[in-house]
């Protein structure tokens, strides 16, 4: 359940992980024994970090304007249906696809947020854009 909540992601498996421990140290501070602890508690504990840890770099990808998030939520399935990577040159173009009147502006800013906010990163070759972070992606679906 942990690996399955957790993506992967080395700080969600770090905030379930903690929660877990903590509530067995609660319940049964010598031998952790998980017969009376709550570890459903302890995973809801470990999804509100989680869904504290995407507000934070949601909240970096529209500090300069607040409709970066639906752009962002516009690519996202642009990037699954492209094996997640986007080739730079494009990046504009689909951008301008998806918000007809954006300036050029504010593809350069949010570009920059969504590095920032660890939305996107340039690939090693700089020739195109990856999502970063899936889950981060999937979040902003919706989905869990």
């Amino acid at each position: 359940e942990i690996l399955a909540r957790s993506a992967n992601w080395p700080q969600h498996l770090a905030a379930y992980l903690n929660a877990v421990i903590r509530e067995l140290k609660r319940v049964s501070p010598t031998c952790m024994d998980t017969a009376n602890s709550d570890l459903g508690k302890a995973m809801s504990e470990g999804d509100l970090t989680r869904t504290n840890y995407y507000a934070q770099r949601i909240e970096r990808l529209v500090s300069h304007n607040v409709e970066f998030i639906n752009l962002a939520r516009g690519l996202v399935p642009i990037f699954l249906d492209s094996d997640s990577y986007l080739p730079a040159a494009d990046l504009p173009k689909v951008m301008r696809s998806l918000s007809p009147d954006i300036s050029g502006a504010d593809i350069t800013q949010f570009v920059h947020d969504a590095k920032q906010s660890g939305f996107l990163a340039l690939s090693h070759d700089k020739i195109a854009y990856t999502m970063l972070i899936p889950s981060l992606a999937r979040h902003l679906l919706g989905e869990g």
